[in-house]
Parts: structure tokens; C-alpha cells; sequence
């Protein structure tokens, strides 16, 4: 690089062409500014506008039909172009101090821009196939040191990144076909030092990652999203305030669709620390965290195998935790934390497992350090949990089919369990007060038990079996 820098200083500029209808135009303002220009074929056109000082740029085309835009202006900027193919287009222009632009395709009809104002800014961007797009913007809101790469494999991908403020990074890979990813960091907000990585396979997925925006302040986010071997799937990623996590995996399957909401950025209402983690396998499930206004340090885990099914987890307060596993096709499970009393909900844990098919799970949980579990094996199972207050468990396991479970538990260290084996079974539980204890066992089918705790010390257990 450093020999190739003084070589192209010492001869200024210089373009090398065979064959006829090559075309080949440098203009050049200012001092030590470099420009080679290689182009073999017939047809190719290259224009390289220097301004200012120590810019360089190279240039080669191998193919037909090739045009190359390369616009510098400012100081120690480097644009490097390769295209190699039919009726490819590659534009760079760069305005600012030590940016690096880097394009090469191969292949038919792809168009490689970028674009890059302020300092620092790197930006790589690979093609290889047909009708391929790859768009890169490092010019918003004082863009500096933003850091951007493109790979993209296949027919009639686009790829998109747009960069502003400080220190973002954002890379994106697709293998396939008519695939589409984008990534925005810091368009019209502030703060920076945001990473976004997206990586897919297949066959018309979309991928989203948005950090910042609306004028609000996205610091220190981090987005990864993964859609492997899998077609029409979709994953969505909105971050805003500081320090957020956000992991989403789809694969194995279509029509998939994973939703990431961590993007409340104001400062009485922050989303901060938050953690989201979605997994799923097979065809047209769906998965979503919401962790918005009033969200510290809560995390969620989401996991579902099969076919056809729903997840949602929705997170106010401060280090709540759920964890929602679902293996089987058509099942439904939704945990809401501090959607009642946010500012004075926290250290709640949920843990809801799913095997079989069209089970439902519901957990809502508002106040302090409440723990609920629920495990159904089966089919047409439901449990329905609600807890309000400090420090409350409830336990809920069901092995068979159609059998329902509902606890409702508002006060102070109030411990329900219920077991159900067997068909057709249902368990009502309320507890409303302190320290009251009910446990429910029931074995066989058509068992039906109803517990109602009010006031405080109160202790029930039926077991029931036919």
C-alpha cells in the first residue's frame, strides 16, 4: 500500500486502457493528489475528481460496459474501485479527512455506492452475481470514524447502511437470492459507539436494524441478527438509549418473523441494559420483546421449535427476567412484567415450557421479586399466572390434554403449586393477602379445584385422582 501510494505520487495520474471505447477522465485541484485508472474491455468509463490535498484513488475495470464515479475532496482520502464483469456501476465519493472506500464486483448489473463526509470513515463493499445492490452512507449528523462492510453472494440482494455521529460499526452478508438487509445508526440522533451485524442465507428475507433516530440518544447498543438456510423470513431490531443487547436467530425455516423493540430514548423513560434473545426453528413462527419506557437491566430469552407458533415478552421496571421455551406447532405464550406499576416493579423471574401443540401460557407480574414456573406437556393445555406484590411463587405443571391452571396471587410471600396429570382437569387458585400456602395435585380426568386464600397464614392442599 505504502510503495503503491508513492509510486502513484511520483507519476500523478495515470490510466491505462486497451481496446477501443474506453473512456477515461481525471481532474485534479490542489497537491499530491493520485489517481491510476486500468481499464481492458470495451466500453468502460471512469471519472475521478480530486479537490484539496494527498488524495488518492485506483481505478480498474475488466469487462464491458463498466462506469466509475469516484468523487475526493479534502485530505488523505483513499477510494479503491474493482469491477470485473458486464455493466457494473461503482461510485465513491468522499468529502473529509482519512476516509477509506474499498468496492469490487463481478458479475452483471450491480451498483456499488458510497458515500463518506467527516473523518475516519471505512467503508468495504463486496458483489458477486446479478442485479446486486450495496448502499453506504457515512454522511449524517458528524459522521466520524463509522466503520462498514458489505458482502453480498447471489442475484438481486440489496444491502444497506447508513452511518452518523461517532464510532458505529454495522456488517451485513447475504448469501442467496433477492435478499434485503438494512442498518441505520445515529441518522438524526446522538451519542454513538453502536454495533449491528446481519448475516443471511437464503431466499428473499429482510433484516432490520435501526440504533438512534428521531433525535434521540443511542449509545453503546449492540444488534446481531442471523437468518440461516431459510426463505421470507423477517427480523427486526429498534434500539435507542444506552447499552442494549438484542440477538435474534432464525433458521431452518420460512416465513419466520423475530421483533426486538428496545428503543425508548427518553430521559425520564429510558430503555438501558436491556437483553433480548430470540431463537427459532421452523415455519412461520413468530417472536417479540418489547423492553420500552421504564426498562433497566430486564432480560429476555425466547426459544421455539416447530411450526406456526407466537411468543411475546413485554418488560417494564428494572432486572426482570423471562424465559419462554415452546417445541411443538400452534402454541402461544406472553409474559408481561411491570405493565401496571412499572417504577416499582423488579427482580421478577418467569419460566414458561412448552412441549406439544396449541398450549398457551400468560404471566403477568407486577412488584418485587416474584418467581413463577410453569412446564406443559401435552396438548390444548392452559396456565394462567398473575401475580401483584413481593415476593410471591407460583408453580404450574400439567402432562396431558386440555388441562387449565389459574393463579392469582396479590400480596406478600404467597406460594401456590398445582400438578395435573391427565386430561381435562382445571385448578382455580386465589390468594390475597400474606404467607398463605395451596398446593393442588390431581391425577386422572375431569378434576375440577377451586382455592380461594384471603387474609394471611392460610395453608390448603387437595389431591384429587380417579
Amino acid at each position: 500500500m505504502k510503495n503503491l501510494m508513492i509510486a502513484a505520487l511520483v507519476i500523478g495520474a495515470t490510466s491505462i486502457s486497451f481496446a477501443q471505447g474506453n473512456e477515461s477522465t481525471v481532474n485534479q485541484t490542489g497537491t499530491n493528489q493520485a489517481a491510476l485508472v486500468g481499464q481492458i474491455g470495451s466500453q468502460n468509463k471512469s471519472y475521478v475528481d480530486q479537490v484539496d490535498n494527498d488524495n488518492f484513488t485506483w481505478v480498474s475495470q475488466n469487462g464491458n460496459k463498466n462506469v466509475s464515479d469516484v468523487d475526493q475532496a479534502g485530505a488523505f482520502n483513499y477510494g479503491e474501485v474493482f469491477q470485473s464483469g458486464t455493466m457494473n456501476s461503482a461510485m465513491i465519493n468522499q468529502d473529509g479527512l482519512l476516509n477509506e472506500a474499498y468496492q469490487e464486483q463481478y458479475g452483471y448489473n450491480n451498483l456499488a455506492k458510497s458515500t463518506q463526509e467527516g473523518f475516519g470513515n471505512f467503508s468495504d463493499q463486496y458483489q458477486d452475481g446479478r442485479n446486486n445492490e450495496a448502499i453506504v452512507g457515512q454522511n449524517y449528523n458528524s459522521s466520524f470514524i463509522n466503520t462498514a462492510y458489505q458482502e453480498q453472494y447471489g442475484n438481486g440482494n440489496w444491502a444497506h447502511i447508513f452511518q452518523g455521529d461517532e464510532f458505529n460499526e454495522a456488517y451485513q452478508t447475504q448469501f442467496g437470492n433477492k435478499n434485503h438487509a438494512d442498518i441505520y445508526q445515529n441518522l438524526s440522533s446522538y451519542s454513538g459507539e453502536n454495533y449491528a451485524s446481519q448475516f443471511q442465507s437464503g431466499n428473499r428475507n429482510y433484516a432490520l436494524i435501526h440504533q438512534g433516530g428521531d433525535g434521540d440518544y443511542a449509545e453503546n447498543n449492540y444488534a446481531e441478527q442471523y437468518q440461516l438456510g431459510g426463505n421470507d423470513n423477517e427480523a427486526y431490531s429498534f434500539q435507542k438509549s444506552f447499552d442494549n443487547e438484542s440477538y435474534q436467530t432464525q433458521m431452518n425455516g420460512n416465513e419466520n418473523v423475530a421483533k426486538v423493540n428496545q428503543d425508548d430514548a427518553s430521559w425520564l423513560f429510558a430503555s438501558n441494559n436491556n437483553l433480548a434473545l430470540q431463537v427459532q426453528d421452523g415455519n412461520r413462527n413468530r417472536a417479540t420483546v418489547n423492553q420500552n419506557a421504564n426498562s433497566y437491566s430486564n432480560e429476555a430469552y425466547q426459544f421455539q421449535v416447530g411450526n406456526d407458533n407466537r411468543v411475546e415478552a413485554t418488560q417494564s421496571g428494572a432486572s426482570n427476567v423471562s424465559v419462554q421455551e415452546q417445541d411443538g406447532n400452534l402454541n402461544e405464550s406472553d409474559v408481561n412484567q411491570g405493565q401496571t406499576l412499572a417504577l416499582l416493579t423488579a427482580n421478577n423471574s418467569s419460566h414458561s415450557v412448552q412441549e406439544g401443540n396449541r398450549n398457551k401460557t400468560t404471566v403477568n407480574q407486577d412488584g418485587i421479586s416474584n418467581l413463577s414456573g410453569i412446564y406443559q406437556l401435552g396438548n390444548r393445555n392452559n396456565a394462567v399466572i398473575d401475580q401483584d406484590g413481593l415476593s410471591n411463587v407460583s408453580g404450574v405443571a400439567q402432562l396431558g390434554n386440555r388441562n387449565g391452571a389459574w393463579i392469582t396471587q396479590d400480596g406478600t410471600l404467597n406460594i401456590s403449586g398445582v400438578a395435573q396429570f391427565g386430561n381435562n382437569n382445571k385448578v382455580y387458585s386465589l390468594q390475597n393477602g400474606m404467607g398463605n400456602v395451596s398446593g393442588t395435585i390431581q391425577v386422572g380426568a375431569n378434576h375440577v379445584n377451586t382455592v380461594h386464600q384471603v387474609g394471611n397464614g392460610n395453608t390448603a392442599g387437595v389431591i384429587q385422582s380417579n
